[in-house]
């Protein structure tokens, strides 16, 4: 996945860097900046983040920018298929994650309104589509060029005397951060939590306009002022912390994941669990819909929901599922797997409730849902899920006796010993961690 960093504030060139450093693990072969001081000045290479910083050594810095890191898409890993892309004058700079499902329509369209082309890319065309109308202002501008695409994005753009970053997202995660006389943009959180966790996740079709001092939100031309989420882990959770590569520390992060999925949800005494959600107890049937890992999650789920909940169960892909139960259960570690995102609105249009969960406060799923459960493991850089598999897990087991409780279809007793199992998997996984089961 490729990667987004922006920033208006007093001195951009050391923050993009870093936010780029911080987003290396999505994986990417080229990067870039953008740096705008009046003029803009784009820096771009082919290989890693430490190939810009070798060609910025000795740049001045400027207070407004943006920073991208590229997986290959549309065109080779080159440094003219990297971002930012320009205008034809030069004047204006683009990154994009996503994809311009019709580039192809919009170049042959450009290239005819006198517009030449010098990548491979389909982010290329947002640039020349900004470029007509920059001099409506770069908002504007903006929201034209979003108009006019097809497919999914989240886009940041700055330009030459502009003082600003306007951003937009569409089916592709983006958030500003606020800070102190500054104001950030990422497509993910661990590129700023360092350095503050007040964020807004935008929504799709939102526009943000950050200058340093002010973020202004746009909806359908109109502005309006979003919540404002709190990350609520430290920025050393997205660190190495001394271990050679991150899926060997979220290995070694298991236990500390499972206690906080648990911390303040069971009472065995009891036989009661608080997943904080009012869970429909007049259904029979639910689906879970997911996508990789989260699906296998939700194949546990299952056997669970159906042993002691007495409930019918249905576990789909998200990317096949057609038809909705009365509640669906929607498993997404970061809340903006796409295709899930779809199953969910189609559930929601079938006039299903949604029960989401997942790991992220604030994301897409977490709005569009009707109740969400978070499964608290922290941030997973490492791209194979481990310590959030672990969670999902447990979470849904919480879940399911929940569930049982609520319709009376588990004792009291019953409850109680699954919630014992429960609360002892912290122990069970510390053991294999450390390497001591047998």
């Amino acid at each position: 996945m490729c990667g987004i960093i922006g920033y208006a504030g007093d001195d951009a060139l050391p923050v993009l860097l870093d936010g780029l450093r911080r987003l290396e693990y999505r994986g990417y072969d080229s990067a870039g900046v953008g740096l705008e001081d009046g003029s803009l000045r784009v820096y771009r290479s082919s290989g890693e983040v430490s190939e810009i910083e070798r060609k910025v050594d000795d740049v001045d810095s400027a207070p407004v920018g943006v920073g991208h890191t590229r997986w290959s898409t549309h065109g080779a890993p080159v440094e003219k298929n990297a971002h930012p892309q320009v205008d034809c004058t030069g004047d204006v700079a683009v990154v994009h994650n996503g994809i311009v499902e019709n580039h192809e329509e919009l170049r042959s369209e450009l290239e005819g309104r006198g517009h030449s082309f010098t990548s491979d890319t389909d982010t290329e065309v947002v640039a020349h589509l900004v470029e007509e109308r920059v001099g409506d202002g770069l908002r504007e501008a903006l929201e034209h060029a979003t108009s006019r695409l097809e497919g999914s994005y989240a886009v940041a753009v700055s330009a030459a005397d502009s003082g600003r970053v306007v951003a937009a997202r569409q089916d592709s995660p983006l958030l500003v951060a606020y800070g102190g006389g500054c104001n950030y943009l990422a497509s993910d959180a661990p590129a700023v939590v360092n350095r503050t966790k007040e964020v807004t996740y935008l929504e799709d079709g939102d526009v943000a306009v950050l200058e340093a001092d002010s973020v202004s939100f746009y909806r359908d031309g109109s502005e309006f002022t979003p919540d404002v989420d709190v990350i609520d882990w430290d920025a050393e959770e997205a660190e190495k912390g001394g271990y050679p590569h991150y899926m060997l520390k979220e290995i070694h992060e298991q236990p500390r994941a499972l206690r906080r999925a648990i911390s303040g949800r069971f009472d065995a005494v009891e036989g009661e669990v608080d997943v904080e959600v009012d869970l429909p107890n007049d259904v029979e049937d639910i689906d879970v819909v997911a996508c990789g890992t989260s699906y296998h999650a939700g194949l546990y789920a299952e056997t669970l929901l159906e042993e002691y909940a007495g409930l019918r169960v249905s576990v789909d892909y998200a990317s096949e599922y057609t038809s909705s139960a009365d509640v669906v259960v929607a498993v997404t570690q970061s809340g903006e797997t796409a295709d899930t995102l779809s199953a969910v609105r189609r559930a929601k249009a079938d006039g299903a409730y949604v029960v989401a969960v997942t790991n992220t406060v604030g994301s897409t799923v977490t709005r569009e849902a009707d109740d969400t459960v978070y499964i608290r493991a922290g941030p997973e850089i490492g791209v194979a899920a481990t310590k959030t598999f672990g969670s999902q897990v447990v979470t849904l087991a919480a879940l399911a006796v929940a569930w049982g409780r609520e319709r009376d279809e588990l004792s009291t007793v019953a409850a109680s010993e699954l919630i014992e199992d429960l609360q002892g998997s912290p122990a069970q996984f510390n053991r294999c961690s450390t390497g001591t089961a047998r």
